[in-house]
């Protein structure tokens, strides 16, 4: 997974569903906006077996619940944004750690989480008091990081040589060295 390619296929408009906002209707959104969506696209080219992935980039106004979603271990991404189109290449730049995200869903990753722990009031590294942040790992893309995902997701996905990796327990020192 070193590179990828693509296309675009137009823009659409479509007719905002009732129930966007709705946790519980995102498979029934997807649904919803593939079936508007993807004839459009046919008449410009677009042929759904062609592609192992399929993102659709939606703009809609005044929208705030999430900034998108995939199928876990799917085909889809549905990315939104507020911006109105036309999209300039730096705005949906500045969307990707949304796409980064929901194609990590796509390839089955889970989210990457942080922990918080004290002990008698004081934060340390671990202890028996912790409180677990959904989204709070700040060095992958499936917590909150637009750049890359983190080691142990890259090795999930296959991206990171078993010689690279070396697994260290307590009491042993060791040095850590930049990954590659």
């Amino acid at each position: 997974m070193n590179s990828t390619q693509g296309d675009v296929f137009g823009w659409y408009t479509i007719p905002n569903p009732p129930f966007i906002c709705s946790l519980h209707t995102r498979e029934e959104f997807g649904k919803y906006v593939n079936q508007q969506v993807l004839p459009l696209a046919q008449l410009n080219g677009f042929v759904e077996s062609a592609y192992d992935k399929v993102q659709v980039m939606m703009a809609l106004n005044n929208y705030t619940c999430m900034g998108g979603w995939a199928q876990f271990n799917g085909k889809y991404i549905w990315s939104i944004t507020t911006l109105s189109p036309p999209l300039s290449t730096a705005a949906i730049a500045g969307l990707g750690q949304v796409k980064l995200h929901e194609l990590g869903h796509n390839f089955g990753l889970e989210h990457a989480n942080s922990l918080y722990c004290t002990q008698n009031g004081v934060q340390v590294p671990i202890s028996s008091s912790c409180n677990s942040y959904e989204y709070g790992d700040v060095f992958s893309g499936m917590g909150n990081n637009s750049r890359h995902f983190s080691n142990l997701h890259m090795e999930q996905l296959g991206g990171l040589a078993s010689n690279r990796i070396h697994t260290i327990g307590s009491g042993i020192s060791d040095q850590v060295h930049q990954s590659t």
